[in-house]
């Protein structure tokens, strides 16, 4: 499995969320790319965009740079989540959840 942490992954991020230093580094003003966040290798996450829910974790989409994949497990297919869809990140009781 990849390191996220290796790859250029991108998300768009709101204005006004409360985002801890450690989680996003670069660029946090609305609509602006900022750089991955810092997740461990166990690290679940919420991928929530426009009513969609999805819990796993986060690899780069090998075939498009501008989506993610949200795994449900470890070892189980990822379901692809376009970047449009994704309008803000913040750590939340120690997983990482995206609106």
């Amino acid at each position: 499995m990849d390191n996220i942490l290796d790859r250029g992954i991108y998300y768009t991020k709101m204005l006004g969320d409360r985002l801890r230093p450690e989680i996003m580094h670069g660029d946090v003003l609305a609509g602006r790319q900022v750089s991955a966040p810092v997740f461990g290798d166990l690290n679940i996450i919420q991928a929530c965009g426009y009513g969609d829910d999805i819990v796993g974790y986060v690899l780069p989409d090998p075939a498009n740079p501008k989506r993610i994949i949200v795994n449900a497990a470890p070892g189980m297919p990822g379901t692809p989540v376009p970047l449009s869809r994704i309008v803000a990140l913040f750590r939340v009781s120690g997983c990482v959840r995206m609106y």
